[in-house]
């Protein structure tokens, strides 16, 4: 991500519509798979640090990212942090509860989302739960995706693919936002990061728009088309799977 792209996102992230919804959404999720409270988790490329400070609310949660720019933002947020790529973690194998990535393996800095994923899996234990998301589609690609260094955009069949691979049982595919996939569609180009700070009625007109489109996701539904593409599932638990 390019450097001044933090900063963005750090002084818009707890206000802006779409992070607001979205981290709404992955909480929401991971009490709706049971994941009980002070569970130890992990966000896989925390970035500046929004959704990892409200995980540690409820969970003993804590963060990589393979920016500094993106930890010192974090340290600012006072959450617990170390500097790691996503292809190689630094921890034990099995030992969190819940795995988040959100907008991770995306990045140009991953060089194999399958290694990536592989880690992410190696790290979270049998039976915890992993949330994912990123982004969807290769034709919208845009100027936000050069600003935020997009390697690689997704469809459901590609994540599920990874996920499978990875010995992880899916609980839930689906593509997120349909609104932001018709904008995205119409102005990909000459907009630079589509992070900004909005008018509070359009930010107001967008955050209930996406909370109800979240809706159906939350009841485990899935939207045929979208921004963003989300999975929920969880690492196989083999030794209960022998008894």
């Amino acid at each position: 991500m390019q450097k001044a792209e933090y900063r963005n996102i750090y002084d818009n992230e707890d206000s802006h519509f779409y992070y607001a919804s979205l981290n709404s959404l992955v909480l929401d999720l991971l009490a709706r798979e049971g994941l009980p409270k002070n569970s130890r988790i992990l966000d896989a490329g925390c970035g500046t640090g929004g959704l990892l400070r409200k995980l540690s609310k409820n969970y003993l949660a804590e963060g990589v990212d393979i920016s500094p720019e993106a930890l010192r933002f974090c340290e600012a947020r006072k959450v617990k942090t170390r500097r790691a790529s996503l292809g190689k973690l630094p921890f034990k194998s099995d030992i969190f509860a819940a795995v988040v990535s959100i907008d991770g393996i995306y990045h140009k800095f991953v060089k194999s989302d399958l290694e990536a994923m592989r880690e992410l899996a190696r790290v979270l234990r049998p039976g915890g739960t992993m949330v994912l998301r990123v982004p969807a589609f290769n034709f919208l690609k845009s100027d936000h995706d050069k600003v935020v260094m997009t390697r690689r955009r997704y469809t459901a069949v590609k994540i599920k693919d990874l996920a499978l691979k990875c010995g992880l049982e899916i609980r839930q595919i689906s593509y997120l936002n349909p609104s932001l996939f018709i904008g995205s569609l119409l102005f990909r180009d000459g907009h630079g990061s589509s992070v900004t700070k909005l008018n509070h009625l359009i930010n107001w007109l967008g955050q209930v728009t996406l909370s109800f489109e979240n809706l159906l996701v939350r009841l485990g539904g899935s939207w045929f088309i979208g921004q963003g593409v989300l999975l929920v599932a969880r690492k196989r638990d083999f030794d209960k799977l022998r008894r």
